[in-house]
């Protein structure tokens, strides 16, 4: 990668960007606010204004910047429709300077007075609260009544030639309020009279009529005060279950999302420390701020992990960079994630410039919310969280969906929970937050977790660090804060690009869980290329004997094991059955397996009984364990071998340890017994043969352990028993294929849904009945 493309990229980035704030500043009323009064003026109108409504000010104010209400926005933009935003910028309402005081009148309970200003310097909204202590004493509000301040309050807020109007109730949540429009204010203004239980007191003005704002106020009931805060409720609780399902699991990695979680709380306590008057508010404050890092925390860890554990191999540079080990694709991360960000920053803008010239979708709020790094709105909570979600939604998706329908899906999920405009109607909001997820995810497709985190956290930085830096004077903390955030991202990103590759090449593991899992699954992998081994090693078909029908099958269990069988012919036509099964588990299973039918299919001749082939084959596996480390020093095979005269079906039999096979005739299901020992380890073995014969109609039935002993759901084994009971009950003579599922079937009806403890093996060699023969 050439040095000119990520510079082009941050150049485009921040060229949209600008785009963005072009139109912000030319419609936005937070963005067209001017020059805000000097501190020391705001002071000292806020303190006339308590003494003229007679409160006694008992200390220095408590000043800072803030944004408008969203509901303000709300009912001026349904009042005057497109004219909104010229009227609000117009009557300095895009941002407010808040000035707190403590403050008390004549007999009244201890307190503290807020005065809010417009940018221009006027007052738009007056309240005095009574201190925490007086509300925990109860002091009773007959005799500390209020009433007289409020009305000295709501005539401080009137503007020369302006005067009040009738009253009309109105009551929002647990709050009696009262509107009364203000007469020869142009455009029309109502001012809010806020009265909850106790001694507070709240007068505001709303650009707006009476019944507009009324309906605006009213509408925050209970219901949707609580419907509003189900969301945010669910989505801690989803994702904390979630997180502890993944940490139960042992399959989750918490490095990275406990340094996400740590400098959010960080940054949103100092913001709430600086903001907060009283102790109470504060400890409140830090609570929330506590419960928003932990949701930072949660999401992002079970995001990533999820994510990690969905690819094989996959590996992102965050591990580099939270090791100090910044290098080219972690700065190629950062880069391409800020001017992302940037971008997306930037369109915002200009959808929100948009929607506020667009009567038919009014704004419910402000395109940037101030102070920055408070709770709700703090950079480092808002940008991990929008791309966690994003994140568990894609993750969500690419488990269940094919790989066409997971992008547009994620986006979709998690457009119903991201917000990055509140607009009205509904579908209007859901659909800039899709639009945002579906951004967020294709910057994580194409450049990874850093480029995703740096471009969501960007995002939610550039404008409050630029609307900060048009009044460094009261926004002097989300200045440095957002700002450097801003700036931090891409100089680090330059800075690595600048770097060596050795500096993040250099051997990094990941997550403790990403290496088992890698483990896990390097183990499946080397589990199913066994059972493809295995199988291959098993007969390709079986063989075509005239008079006999054969079945064979072989059920692998979830560790492949050592089942074995197979067929040969000597140079007299004998048939040679072999059934066996080699202990234990995995390759070595599959090199005994080897050696066992390599050793079969070059001592095996006419001249020769099953007892005689199966000492040479137990030396054979006593060599292959001692001199080539073939075989585990424990591992032992049993054996069962038959060679059968095809045309008389007699034969030969000799068992090294395996299962007694079941001769199955007119008589019923009997047991060919020929006991011996496992072949390969122990003192040396000697076999003896035994004479078999397979009458015509009749059946022999070879079968593994995996059989007899399987296990049903109250721990009884299938036993011995029943495979000649399954056979019988086929119902015909000298189907092969009909017993062999026949027992298959009462097998797995006795085991039911569990999975398999160890392969199963069932071999048939039926032999027609006389009265067939004799018509063929």
């Amino acid at each position: 990668m050439t040095p000119r493309r990520p510079l082009l990229a941050l150049a485009a980035g921040a060229a949209v960007f600008a785009g963005g704030w072009v139109l912000a500043r030319a419609t936005l009323p937070e963005w067209r606010a001017g020059e805000l009064p000097g501190r020391a003026g705001a002071a000292e109108r806020a303190a006339v204004l308590v003494s003229a409504a007679g409160l006694i000010a008992d200390g220095p104010p408590r000043m800072r910047a803030d944004a408008i209400g969203g509901s303000t926005i709300g009912a001026a933009c349904e009042t005057v429709g497109a004219a909104a935003p010229e009227r609000l910028a117009a009557a300095g309402r895009g941002l407010k300077i808040v000035v707190s005081l403590p403050a008390h009148w004549e007999g009244g309970p201890p307190g503290s007075s807020t005065v809010e200003l417009s940018a221009r310097g006027e007052p738009i909204a007056a309240s005095w609260v009574p201190s925490e202590a007086a509300e925990f004493f109860g002091f009773d509000s007959a005799v500390a009544d209020p009433t007289p301040v409020a009305e000295k309050l709501a005539l401080q807020l009137l503007r020369p030639g302006e005067a009040l109007g009738p009253a009309t109730a109105a009551r929002a949540f647990n709050n009696d309020l009262t509107v009364r429009p203000i007469v020869g204010a142009e455009p029309p203004e109502v001012l809010v009279r806020r009265r909850p239980p106790g001694s507070t007191t709240l007068e505001s003005r709303w650009l707006g009529t009476v019944e507009v704002v009324r309906s605006h106020i009213e509408g925050l009931d209970f219901r949707s005060v609580l419907s509003a805060s189900a969301v945010p409720v669910l989505l801690f609780v989803g994702v904390g279950l979630l997180f502890v399902i993944l940490l139960g699991r042992r399959r989750i990695g918490i490095r990275h999302g406990a340094a996400l979680a740590a400098a959010a709380f960080a940054s949103s306590a100092a913001s709430e420390l600086l903001t907060a008057d009283e102790p109470v508010t504060l400890a409140f404050a830090v609570l929330g701020a506590l419960f928003a890092a932990l949701f930072v925390g949660f999401a992002w860890s079970a995001a990533e992990s999820l994510t990690r554990s969905a690819a094989p191999g996959y590996t992102t540079s965050l591990d580099a960079l939270g090791r100090l080990r910044l290098g080219p694709r972690g700065g190629r991360g950062l880069v391409y994630g800020w001017a992302a960000g940037a971008a997306l920053a930037g369109v915002t803008l200009g959808v929100w410039a948009l929607l506020a010239r667009w009567p038919l979708l009014a704004p419910r709020g402000s395109s940037v919310d101030l102070p920055a790094f408070s709770t709700g709105d703090n950079p480092l909570v808002v940008g991990p969280s929008r791309a966690a979600l994003a994140l568990l939604a894609l993750a969500a998706a690419t488990r269940i969906l094919p790989p066409r329908w997971r992008l547009p899906a994620a986006a979709l999920a998690a457009g119903m929970v991201i917000t990055p405009v509140p607009v009205e109607p509904f579908l209007a909001a859901r659909a800039a937050g899709v639009l945002v997820a579906l951004a967020l995810l294709a910057i994580f497709r194409r450049w990874g977790l850093t480029a995703l985190l740096a471009a969501a956290v960007t995002a939610a930085a550039l404008p409050p660090a630029l609307l900060a830096l048009q009044h460094p004077g009261w926004l002097f903390a989300t200045l440095a804060g957002a700002g450097g955030l801003a700036l931090a991202v891409p100089a680090l990103g330059l800075v690595g690009l600048g770097r060596p590759p050795a500096v993040e090449s250099a051997p990094l593991e990941g997550p403790a869980f990403v290496r088992r899992l890698e483990r896990e699954r390097r183990l499946q992998y080397e589990m199913d290329l066994l059972a493809r081994i295995q199988l291959r090693l098993l007969p390709a078909a079986l063989p075509a004997l005239a008079g006999y029908r054969i079945a064979a099958r072989t059920a692998l269990a979830t560790e492949v094991g050592g089942d074995l069988y197979d067929f040969f012919r000597d140079e007299r036509g004998h048939l040679w059955v072999a059934a066996g099964d080699v202990s234990g588990h995995g390759y070595s299973c599959a090199i005994a397996h080897a050696m066992v039918k390599s050793a079969l299919a070059s001592l095996i001749g006419a001249e020769r009984t099953p007892a005689e082939i199966l000492r040479r084959v137990d030396r054979v596996l006593r060599i292959g364990a001692g001199e080539s480390g073939g075989a585990p020093a424990r591992q032992f095979t049993s054996l069962a071998l038959l060679k059968l005269d095809p045309e008389t079906g007699r034969g030969l039999f000799s068992n090294a340890g395996h299962p007694y096979p079941l001769l199955l005739g007119e008589g019923g299901a009997e047991e060919v017994a020929s006991p011996g020992l496992p072949l390969g380890q122990g003192p040396d073995r000697t076999y003896r043969d035994r004479t078999v014969e397979l009458p015509p109609g009749g059946a022999l039935l070879f079968f593994s352990d995996g059989l007899v002993e399987a296990l049903d759901h109250r721990g009884a084994a299938y036993g011995f028993r029943r495979p000649g009971e399954a056979a019988r009950d086929a119902g015909v003579a000298w189907d092969a294929d009909a017993i062999l599922e026949s027992v298959l079937a009462d097998w797995r009806r006795w085991v039911g849904p569990a999975q398999l403890a160890d392969d199963t093996t069932v071999v048939v060699i039926c032999r027609e009945p006389e009265r067939l023969a004799s018509v063929s």
